[in-house]
């Protein structure tokens, strides 16, 4: 499919690379970039026809955002609508308590509309994390930049048992876990853990503990 947008589109590059993760993936088409926005849709969820057109009208009016997510609707296998997904901070207010209180910053990833010049100036994604690596680096670019959501439905997102959020639930608990910690050492100036040092960390928690957090 892509190779026929390509082929009769010149506003289509179709970029390859050998599999080496979602975050690389994305990482090689932030270098590509040519324009001042970047945004991202994965394979299986689907943007509403007003979804760029709305966030930037938003954005021509908030300079300052960095990084804008919008809400969405969960969608089944077969494209119906099962619920919504409204997450992420709707105002400066809220995004600056989220941020006091070392939050983690929540977003439809498939909604998000990124300052490419922030996120290449942060690092990009990071590759090291197995999943939750656009939860991370929202988060990592709250530290010194504005991240909101516009409240409107402009995304589907599509909920099914074979997608990675399904597989790696586990993964992506421990990953947002380490997450949340990380960005309390950093804004504290100390160094920044690695998933196994959270995982021995959380083995010496009492069994009580590691029970209620594996139910």
């Amino acid at each position: 499919i892509a190779e026929r947008l390509a082929a009769s589109d010149n506003r289509v590059r179709l970029i390859r690379q050998p599999n080496r993760g979602v975050a690389a993936a994305r990482n090689r088409g932030l270098a590509e970039a040519r324009g001042r926005w970047a945004a991202l849709l994965d394979h299986d969820d689907i943007w509403l026809p007003t979804r760029l057109e709305r966030q930037l009208a938003f954005l021509e009016r908030n300079r300052d955002v960095a990084v804008l997510g919008t809400y969405g609707w969960h969608i089944g296998p077969d494209g119906r609508r099962t619920g919504v997904f409204d997450v992420g901070p709707r105002s400066r207010e809220q995004f600056a308590k989220l941020r006091d209180e070392g939050a983690v910053i929540y977003l439809l990833g498939s909604s998000t509309l990124m300052d490419v010049a922030v996120v290449r100036g942060v690092g990009g994604f990071r590759e090291d994390f197995r999943a939750a690596e656009d939860v991370e680096l929202w988060t990592r670019i709250a530290d010194d930049h504005v991240v909101l959501v516009l409240p409107e439905r402009l995304v589907e997102y599509r909920v099914h048992h074979s997608s990675d959020s399904m597989q790696h639930f586990f993964v992506q608990k421990e990953e947002t876990r380490r997450i949340a910690r990380n960005a309390g050492l950093r804004r504290s100036g100390r160094r920044e853990m690695s998933l196994d040092e959270l995982r021995r960390q959380l083995r010496r928690e009492p069994l009580a503990a590691r029970l209620a957090r594996r139910r």
